[in-house]
């Protein structure tokens, strides 16, 4: 997960919300498959869960960096 944070961390902002908009619709197919074709990986879906978490934070944390930066 350390890599990750760091990948998405090296990201712009304009960046982290293309991949946050793409990662919202792939967690939206994943539920909706879930009831018709079972992954073999049950966590799939708890995993993209926290990913996108991950993603909306770092980008809450730059936006936050940004205002204070131009006070």
């Amino acid at each position: 997960m350390k890599k990750t944070i760091g990948d998405l961390r090296d990201k712009s902002l304009e960046a982290l919300q293309n991949e946050v908009a793409q990662m919202g619709e792939e967690l939206a197919k994943l539920q909706l498959e879930r009831g018709v074709n079972p992954t073999k990986d049950s966590n799939l879906i708890p995993k993209k869960k926290k990913r996108l978490a991950v993603a909306l934070t770092i980008i809450s944390e730059k936006k936050k960096l940004q205002t204070l930066g131009t006070k």
